[in-house]
């Protein structure tokens, strides 16, 4: 309970990057995920296509476009992504859709 009030409330970052950039983070995972992003390590790999991914969470997301899996679909074009985040930022950028 109180490592979730530090880190969901008060917003505490105790994990800091050590290899040459100032980021922190929340959790010792989120560090050890970051510092696969500086050695370039993409472990997760697509059986489907050739992309490769430093979190599983993202190749299960990728998966999911191939898969057209709960997918969100863009009103105006055949533009579909994974995650609702990602269909905002295709409006906003494609169809200059205001925040």
């Amino acid at each position: 309970m109180k490592t979730h009030l530090k880190v969901v409330h008060e917003k505490v970052h105790n994990y800091k990057c050590l290899l040459g950039c100032d980021k922190e983070f929340k959790s010792q995972y989120r560090l050890f995920v970051h510092h696969l992003s500086h050695e370039r390590i993409k472990q997760f790999k697509s059986n489907i296509s050739s992309k490769e991914f430093f979190e599983k969470e993202k190749l299960k997301t990728h998966k999911k476009t191939h898969l057209n899996k709960n997918l969100f679909n863009c009103a105006f074009c055949g533009f579909k992504c994974a995650k609702i985040n990602g269909l905002i930022v295709h409006l906003r950028k494609a169809h200059i859709l205001k925040k």
